[in-house]
């Protein structure tokens, strides 16, 4: 699988991500967050049980800059929501029946702050993120 920058004012490509699933691993990105002021894409790899952050700040080179992988907390992430303001990347797992907050701060070093496993989340599918609570 390969990631394509496009541009949305002329709907024309200007980067491609070919080398996602170089390897054993072959990448299969599902879902994305992008923090804008950053320049970053934030996916979940479900073939790889990762979070992998993508820099697009040179849309014509985007690049794997950083990735955090755990199972369960990751293990085929079903939603992303993002605070961008706090660097917080909330990702719910559907076959871990979990939800994680991972600090995105370091965008090389992604870091898994915390989960909750429960059978009250059996195959969460959604998530979101509300800062003033």
């Amino acid at each position: 699988h390969d990631l394509l920058v496009v541009d949305a004012a002329t709907m024309r490509r200007t980067g491609l991500l070919t080398d996602w699933g170089a390897g054993a691993e072959p990448a299969y990105p599902v879902y994305c967050v992008y923090d804008a002021a950053r320049a970053l894409l934030f996916a979940s790899n479900d073939a790889r049980n990762r979070l992998e952050v993508v820099d697009v700040g040179d849309a014509a080179r985007p690049a794997v800059v950083g990735e955090v992988a755990a199972v369960p907390e990751l293990a085929y992430v079903s939603q992303l929501a993002l605070d961008a303001p706090s660097n917080l990347i909330i990702a719910a797992s559907q076959k871990g029946d979990s939800v994680a907050v991972v600090d995105v701060a370091d965008a090389a070093n992604p870091k898994i702050l915390g989960s909750l496993t429960s059978d009250a989340l059996d195959g969460a599918t959604g998530v979101a993120y509300d800062a003033a609570r």
